[in-house]
């Protein structure tokens, strides 16, 4: 009997203490759950944030990229530019040579094919002139600074739209090409007198060369 009301007696300690062990055991549990939840977050939030580093770092891998690719283009440009510059100042300067001989009669080992036939001077320059574009070796130069023009108009098209950082380089490459066209169709088409053509390709050429410094500039 005395052991059986000595059990009686521990009960309530036996239940309050399951009680209070399942409280506990509940909130650690809570606690393990709130800590994985805080866990998943951060994790989340690394993962997130490495993601964005990602994406800027390929962001930005693609802007060196296009800036990259864009400066050598823009370098080959202004070389083709000045490539042909320097054919159309050749041509030009032939021009204003003929021209100027055939109306002398001036003797120069370099248009007397062009301004004389069987040793005599034509009578009319351009009689000199026609002879000189239907020259082989001019009428091909003529036939690829027209080509040119247009291949290096397309290239153009390329260009307008700079990456970040070349919006000046760009504004420069304008003008050079704007120069660029100016000049070599003053040597294509080849109107006016021996001075108005004289004048003209004399303005253009230097026009050329002063934007060309400029564009030089941003090359590298």
């Amino acid at each position: 009997m005395k052991e059986n009301k000595k059990l009686r007696r521990l009960i309530p300690f036996l239940v309050f203490f399951l009680v209070l062990l399942s409280g506990l055991c509940f909130f650690f549990f809570l606690q393990m759950t709130a800590a994985e939840k805080r866990a998943d977050e951060y994790k989340a939030a690394y993962e997130a944030l490495v993601e964005e580093n990602e994406i800027a770092k390929q962001a930005e891998e693609d802007t060196k990229n296009k800036a990259s690719v864009y400066q050598v283009e823009y370098n080959q440009l202004v070389s083709c530019m000045l490539d042909d510059a320097v054919l159309a100042e050749n041509m030009g300067n032939l021009i204003v040579s003929v021209w100027h001989n055939a109306i002398w009669n001036v003797t120069d080992e370099e248009t007397d094919k062009y301004t004389k036939v069987n040793g005599q001077f034509v009578s009319d320059f351009n009689h000199a002139l026609r002879n000189l574009f239907n020259d082989e070796e001019f009428s091909n130069n003529f036939s690829l600074l027209s080509a040119n023009q247009y291949q290096v108009r397309d290239k153009m098209k390329e260009m307008l739209h700079p990456p970040e950082g070349y919006e000046n380089a760009f504004k420069a490459l304008e003008e050079l090409y704007n120069a660029y066209i100016s000049f070599t169709n003053t040597v294509l088409l080849c109107d006016g007198s021996l001075e108005s053509f004289s004048n003209d390709f004399g303005n253009a050429d230097k026009a050329f060369n002063d934007y060309y410094h400029g564009a030089e500039l941003y090359i590298k």
